[in-house]
């Protein structure tokens, strides 16, 4: 009998079925650990994880209404009627229509919801120095005869005077409805030609695209 066969002989003298546990695998107290440090790495990441969807949330939001700008004045120009890009931040909603002077009923009219990260402001120009009262289309599923901000595409392709001169979009705290600091701010203003509106990290930063 060699010295293997002797390890496995059981203290009767009789041989046993035992087998050496696996080196590669992991015990109970192995696995545990391995979760509770998982559980630590995620309860450190998750602020930052947070903060980048909601940044990404208000990036979203300003390209989706930049884009939003530029259709349009190719409607306005296309069609040869003004177009109206309401914007009510009471409501959290924007969206375009075709001016109601000129149509009753757009049946191309869009409206979106504001993303519930994003926080929207609107600066009106001076010589509008409040909302204007206008009839939100019914697409819009907003209550009619409301007040909001508009920008107004001529058919010749430039916006009007009266239209907004800054819409930001900053980070809002969904728990509490508060507004975060200025940091990830972006903006939307006239460009220098106003026939569009650039999208801005910063008042006096570059525009982005």
């Amino acid at each position: 009998m060699d010295a293997w066969e002797e390890m496995m002989m059981s203290p009767t003298g009789k041989p046993t079925s035992a087998k050496l546990s696996d080196p590669g695998a992991f015990t109970l107290i192995e696995l545990i650990l391995v979760m509770a440090m998982l559980v630590i790495l995620m309860s450190v990441m998750a602020p930052s994880l947070g903060n980048f969807f909601r940044g990404r949330s208000v990036d979203g939001e300003a390209r989706r209404l930049s884009s939003l700008i530029r259709y349009g004045r190719e409607r306005a120009v296309s069609e040869g009627t003004p177009m109206i890009l309401w914007i009510d931040p009471q409501q959290r909603a924007y969206g375009l229509a075709e001016d109601s002077t000129y149509a009753a009923q757009d049946t191309h009219a869009v409206a979106y919801p504001l993303s519930r990260d994003v926080f929207l402001e609107v600066d009106a120009a001076r010589v509008n120095s409040a909302p204007v009262p206008m009839t939100l289309p019914m697409t819009s599923g907003l209550r009619p005869g409301r007040t909001a901000y508009a920008i107004r595409f001529q058919p010749d392709g430039f916006i009007a005077d009266s239209s907004p001169t800054q819409i930001r979009f900053r980070e809002q705290n969904p728990s509490t409805g508060n507004r975060n600091s200025r940091a990830g701010t972006l903006y939307l203003t006239p460009s220098l030609n106003r026939v569009t509106y650039d999208l801005r990290t910063n008042i006096t930063g570059t525009a982005r695209y």
